[in-house]
């Protein structure tokens, strides 16, 4: 891969990502069309603004995550072909991070990695993302537990 392989991707992915009509301002509109139309179901409250807000609010979040997981990921030279594995773990370490804080959140984050990496991740790209995604630098083991104990 040429050195800057990975900047001009990741400039072309920010590029679209700004373009009119796609990106959040897409799925929020989809959503909030769905909403109207009764093909999501509504809110107990029956608030469509607030539930089309939250939804657009929790894109954004993704969005930004994603983004910075692929800049990490063409930093480490992975193939586009296996970006969304490490999406999905990206996206699992982010739910962990929103419900748990602590010894446990690196327990959980832990457990995720040995999961991940069980099922063929690099242990050194998931590293990679902790520590530029999520600033988890204290998440030192990426080896599975099964393996580390034989």
């Amino acid at each position: 891969m040429k050195p800057n392989d990975a900047g001009r991707r990741i400039r072309r992915w920010n590029a679209s990502a700004r373009r009119p009509g796609s990106g959040l301002d897409r799925a929020s509109d989809r959503y909030r069309h769905a909403v109207e139309q009764g093909f999501v179901k509504p809110r107990a409250d029956g608030d469509q603004a607030a539930q089309v807000a939250g939804f657009s609010a929790a894109m954004a979040r993704v969005w930004s995550v994603d983004t910075m997981a692929r800049q990490a990921l063409c930093e480490e030279g992975v193939p586009p072909a296996l970006f969304l594995p490490y999406f999905s773990f990206t996206r699992q370490v982010d739910a962990l991070q929103r419900k748990f804080s602590g010894p446990t959140l690196v327990r959980a984050v832990r457990q995720a990695s040995d999961r991940w990496v069980c099922q063929g991740l690099a242990p050194g790209v998931l590293t990679h993302i902790l520590e530029t995604v999520f600033s988890l630098s204290w998440v030192e083991r990426t080896e599975p537990a099964e393996q580390a104990s034989k």
